[in-house]
């Protein structure tokens, strides 16, 4: 048995010289026989917020856990803010349970950090 500790599926590809997304094809053939993978995930967070409200919202997000950046913008969203969580299921809880429940949020998109 081989465990490995790499933090990211890109690192992962480059220890094994493989493209990273083929990764999960490999394991699934049974060419990797086990991987212990500590993958966090980083996503920007576009948010819309009510008229007048971007600032609030932009300071209630920074006192969320795991949130490493937040700032207002121009453009069509009004503030952008940067996650890095545990896994896909924790980055939903953070802006279903978190995100989305602070006042003036109106709606948001997420975009994943991929390298």
């Amino acid at each position: 048995m081989i465990i490995f500790f790499i933090p990211n599926w890109y690192e992962l590809g480059s220890d094994v010289k493989v493209f990273h997304f083929n990764i999960t094809v490999r394991i699934n053939r049974g060419i990797v026989l086990l991987f212990r993978v500590n993958m966090s995930v980083h996503a920007y967070i576009f948010v819309h917020t009510d008229a007048g409200r971007a600032i609030e919202v932009m300071l209630e997000a920074r006192k969320i856990d795991k949130v490493k950046e937040a700032h207002v913008i121009t453009g069509v969203y009004d503030v952008i803010i940067k996650v890095e969580a545990e896994s896909i299921e924790d980055l939903e809880n953070i802006i279903i349970k978190k995100i989305h429940e602070i006042k003036g949020v109106r709606g948001t998109v997420t975009s994943l950090i991929i390298h």
